[in-house]
C-alpha cells in the first residue's frame, strides 16, 4: 500500500559531501577524533535511517499536531534566521549610542560603607564596607536600602528591614555611576547583539506573516486577532 508514502524528489534520499562532511564533524566533536570507516559507514546508515523515518512521517501527517515538532522547528528556523543576518561586530560609535540609549542596564549602584546595630538574635554584621547598595537591598530589604541612600553622612538613623528596627550611621557613600563604555565593552557587545538578533527575528517574521492569511474559528471570545 503506497498511500501516504513520499512521492517524486521526496522519495529520494541524496547523501551528498556536504551530509559526510557534517557527520565527521558531529563525530569529531563528541569523540575528538575522526570516525573510522566502519564507523562512517553506520553514521550514513542512520542518517538514511533517520531520513526514511521522518519522511514517512511527514507523509502520514504526524507533525501536525506535535507541539514539541512545532516548538523544534521553530527554533530551528529562528536560529537560521539570526545566523543569516550577523553582520560584522558592532562599532565603537554603535555600543556608544546603544549605552546612551540603555543606561540602566550598566550603571553600576551606589556603594555605602556603614554600621547597623539590631538588638534582636539573628547575627547581622555591625559593619559593612564598600558594599553596592543593591547588595544592602537584597539582605536587608529596600525600605533599609531607601534609609541608607538618604541617610545624612555621620549621623545615626533608623531604618526598617524585616529584621525589626536598625540604628544605622553611613561614614561613606559613593553614588552611582556609568562607566565608559570602553571599560564594559563586551558586555554592551552582548547586550547589543542580543538586541540585534531580537529585532532581525521580528522584522522577518512580519515579513513571513504577510504570506498568511490566518482565520480565528474559537468557541471562546477574542478580545484582538493573532498576529
Amino acid at each position: 500500500d503506497k498511500q501516504g508514502r513520499p512521492a517524486g524528489d521526496e522519495s529520494r534520499i541524496v547523501i551528498s559531501q556536504a551530509v559526510v562532511d557534517d557527520l565527521v564533524r558531529q563525530h569529531q566533536a563528541t569523540w575528538n577524533r575522526p570516525p573510522s570507516e566502519a564507523e562512517l559507514t553506520g553514521l550514513v546508515d542512520h542518517y538514511i535511517l533517520d531520513e526514511v523515518l521522518y519522511r514517512e512521517g511527514m507523509a502520514l501527517g504526524l507533525d501536525r499536531d506535535d507541539r514539541m515538532i512545532k516548538r523544534r522547528v521553530r527554533q530551528k528556523v529562528e536560529l537560521i534566521v539570526e545566523e543569516e543576518s550577523t553582520p560584522a561586530a558592532p562599532t565603537d560609535a554603535e555600543l556608544t549610542d546603544y549605552v546612551s540609549r540603555n543606561p540602566a542596564k550598566f550603571v553600576r549602584p551606589a556603594v555605602v560603607d556603614l554600621e547597623q546595630v539590631f538588638e534582636g538574635a539573628t547575627l547581622l554584621p555591625r559593619q559593612l564596607a564598600g558594599v553596592p547598595l543593591d547588595m544592602v537591598a537584597r539582605d536587608f530589604g529596600e525600605g533599609f536600602a531607601r534609609a541608607v541612600e538618604t541617610a545624612p553622612i555621620g549621623k545615626w538613623v533608623t531604618a526598617e528591614s524585616p529584621y525589626g528596627s536598625h540604628r544605622v550611621r553611613v561614614s561613606a557613600r559613593e553614588p552611582g555611576s556609568l562607566p565608559p563604555t570602553d571599560t564594559i565593552r563586551a558586555a554592551v557587545a552582548r547586550e547589543w547583539e542580543h538586541e540585534r538578533r531580537q529585532r532581525t527575528l521580528a522584522e522577518r517574521y512580519r515579513g513571513m506573516r504577510e504570506g498568511y492569511q490566518v482565520t480565528i474559528d474559537a468557541t471562546w471570545p477574542l478580545t484582538r486577532a493573532a498576529k
